[in-house]
């Protein structure tokens, strides 16, 4: 287990490095720069913000500074908002998107899973095609339009739930804010882990052992939460 962790970061980290250094060529052999505007700048203004950004070094120095600012956590200067460095701009707002995404992975297994294992119990059956229906859906509908109908329809029309914030403690009212950004960010990922435990479900559920367990007269309920699930829910933990 701890060696299948370890390749896994390692492939993570591989990807990471692949996507930093395309990212970085793509943006240099792309025609004009950073700082290509209809007004066009002074040349001593021009020299100083390239030399800022080290955009007067040669190419591989430049991409040996960015790899290096990278491993150090310095993400350099942000060129759309002036005296401010990228890190500035991102990790103070890391811990919330980390909760955030957090609470949606959490709600996608808490949701999916029991939709998938109905779905597959109920086989080509109504509970099967209501699933389904909500798992398309979810696939179908992007987050920027799901979030705003959500808001729309339970905060503006309904007045059920806040329309924005966070919270602030741990009160009740106060993570009714969470409800709407976790169900906007996590419907897309139900729809997937619904449709994946269906899938490994039904494949689970025609084995000889399954067999075995309904002619020994074990219930449907045991079956598919004592010996379908263990195998049938591979796929979502993969």
């Amino acid at each position: 287990m701890i060696l299948f962790l370890l390749k896994r970061i390692a492939g993570g980290l591989l990807a990471l490095f692949v996507i930093a250094t395309l990212s970085f060529f793509m943006i240099r052999f792309a025609p004009g720069s950073p700082f290509t505007s209809e007004r066009r700048l002074p040349p001593e203004i021009l020299r100083n913000l390239q030399r800022a950004y080290h955009l007067d070094r040669p190419l591989v120095v430049q991409y040996a500074l960015r790899i290096q600012g990278y491993l150090k956590g310095d993400f350099g200067l942000s060129i759309k908002y002036d005296g401010k460095r990228v890190d500035e701009l991102l990790f103070p707002s890391f811990g919330t998107s980390l909760q955030l995404g957090l609470l949606g992975l959490v709600f996608s297994l808490l949701v999916g899973v029991p939709l998938g294992i109905v779905a597959a119990a109920r086989q080509n059956e109504f509970s099967d095609h209501a699933a389904s229906s909500v798992a398309l859906a979810g696939i179908c509908v992007p987050n920027f339009l799901l979030g705003p109908l959500l808001v729309m329809v339970f905060a503006l029309y309904f007045k059920w739930l806040p329309v924005a914030g966070w919270p602030e403690n741990w009160s009740g009212e106060e993570l009714l804010k969470l409800l709407l950004p976790t169900v906007t960010l996590s419907a897309v990922h139900v729809a997937y882990v619904s449709r994946l435990t269906r899938a490994g479900m039904l494949d689970v559920i025609h084995r000889d052992y399954i067999r075995t367990a309904r002619a020994k007269g074990v219930d449907e309920f045991s079956i598919f939460l004592k010996h379908a699930l263990k195998n049938g829910i591979t796929p979502v933990l993969s």
